[in-house]
């Protein structure tokens, strides 16, 4: 694995992974994942791949791999159920997925286990690790997510097997950006020791979930590896340098094609009034 160096540049900040080279998705994720580092304002993305390239940028700054799990697209569009439209544009309504109340996303974020903290470059201790969840992106393009919720639970424990657990329960919201702060709590052997020490299971699942499109759209999923959902990010609290750290997301599979069918089934005159009308948060 090749790790590239980058300087801060004087270009507007953006928080998406930028490519190094030509590579397919699977490729990337499978050998290499994703190495992120951040800095005190601008997040910096950087893709490692096995290109020969001396360097990107002059000046180096923190590298790492990050954990990247496959979401599992045949589950999530199991959630979306099956509307039923009135004609092929459905009245000019918005068609609901569901077509009544909210679906959980079962089984479409896979657990890991015994996972390595990134390697920091402040010598972090469990106790003063930050962490929060982000959801900027989607599962779909179309439809549009309305409503949902994410919560994921990391457990982290010694890993020379040492008595003791912590544990930390992060959640957002999958439309309105969530800041809160969460921290781990547990047995105070592993809240002192530092993250090389550790390894950590993490499992998120979603909940409360709709979406809605309108007539014309087509469904599509997100197929670019890069736009994960949910990430879980971390902060030292100590670290002078504020770096962010990417810890783990949920990315789509690689060579995902995005079109998949529709499960809305097209009646004429349909009575179904649940997709007349748009969905509420």
């Amino acid at each position: 694995m090749k790790i590239f160096n980058l300087t801060i540049g004087e270009s507007s900040p953006s928080e998406y992974l930028m490519n190094a080279g030509n590579t397919s998705i699977s490729g990337v994720k499978q050998d290499i994942g994703r190495i992120t580092a951040h800095c005190r304002r601008w997040p910096i993305w950087v893709v490692g791949v096995s290109l020969s390239v001396s360097a990107l940028f002059s000046t180096p700054v923190l590298a790492y791999k990050a954990e990247i799990i496959d979401w599992v697209p045949q589950l999530a569009i199991v959630a979306l159920g099956q509307p039923v439209l009135d004609g092929e544009n459905n009245n000019g309504k918005p068609v609901r997925y569901p077509p009544k109340g909210t679906k959980n996303l079962i089984g479409v974020f896979p657990s890991r286990f015994n996972v390595e903290f990134p390697e920091t470059e402040y010598p972090t201790v469990l106790k003063d690790l930050m962490l929060w969840v982000r959801a900027q992106n989607r599962l779909f393009v179309v439809p549009h997510v309305v409503t949902g919720k994410y919560t994921c639970e990391m457990t982290a424990y010694r890993k020379d097997k040492a008595a003791g657990k912590a544990k930390s329960t992060l959640f957002t919201d999958a439309v309105v950006v969530n800041k809160d702060i969460h921290w781990f709590k547990g047995d105070s052997n592993v809240m002192e020791s530092k993250l090389v020490d550790l390894n950590y299971t993490v499992s998120c699942k979603g909940t409360g979930f709709s979406w809605q499109r309108k007539p014309e759209e087509k469904v599509k999923f997100e197929s670019d590896w890069k736009n994960g959902v949910p990430s879980i990010e971390m902060q030292d609290s100590k670290d002078p340098n504020y770096y962010i750290y990417n810890v783990a997301f949920w990315s789509p599979p690689g060579g995902l094609n995005p079109n998949f069918k529709d499960p809305a089934v097209v009646q004429p005159h349909a009575e179904n009034n649940d997709n007349q009308q748009k969905v509420t948060p």
